[in-house]
């Protein structure tokens, strides 16, 4: 009798690693997007009695960037000491007191249901928007805004570069037949270690 055997490997992409990598790797290189716009637009905010800066400390230091440095204190004229909101009496300006104002840290970087994300960036301090974009005193227009959302829209422009490449995804069957048997063995990529490995290009 004549035992007939062969050993075949087809390489397979599953569509749930697949999804993952799209979403964790997404998330990834989102969260650097937002640094990089942090670390530019916080620094050209300029730094005077700190209130405006520090308001988005806690964002800074949730996406792991620079630019909320509170500068030498008091400076100005003695009413400029004091922010008055609409909701009533002044707030001493300190570079803690206007976090109060800043968009919450939970709201900055939003995912939808489909792996898609919303990026959401701004502060209720009314002179933010206006020394932003306008032009009333000297110094201004900072343009901190505008200037931030063209190094991160560079940035997610580039995406495709350190993307995964589908090849480090696939997982590896394997079919043996041996005879009138066959046999199937699967060898799934380390999915988390693609990820961690593409991170360190960020």
């Amino acid at each position: 009798m004549i035992r007939l055997g062969m050993t075949v490997v087809v390489p397979v992409l599953k569509e749930e690693n697949v999804r993952k990598v799209i979403q964790e790797f997404t998330k990834l290189y989102m969260r650097e997007a937002v640094r990089r716009f942090l670390d530019v637009t916080l620094n050209m905010i300029p730094v005077r009695t700190g209130f405006l800066r520090g308001s988005f400390a806690p964002i800074a230091k949730n996406f792991g960037a620079t630019g909320t440095g509170v500068g030498r204190g008091f400076q100005g004229v003695k009413n400029e000491r004091y922010y008055h909101s609409s909701g009533g009496g002044g707030i001493l300006k300190t570079p803690t007191s206007g976090q109060q104002f800043s968009i919450p840290v939970a709201e900055v970087l939003k995912s939808d249901r489909v792996g898609g994300f919303t990026f959401n960036f701004g502060s209720q301090i009314k002179y933010y928007g206006v020394n932003d974009y306008g032009s009333r005193t000297r110094g201004t227009p900072w343009g901190s805004i505008d200037t931030g959302i063209a190094v991160m829209s560079e940035f997610l422009s580039q995406i495709d570069r350190v993307f995964p490449k589908i090849d480090k995804i696939l997982s590896e069957l394997t079919i043996t037949v041996s005879g009138s048997s066959m046999r199937e063995t699967v060898i799934e990529p380390d999915i988390d270690g693609v990820i961690r490995t593409a991170s360190l290009f960020l």
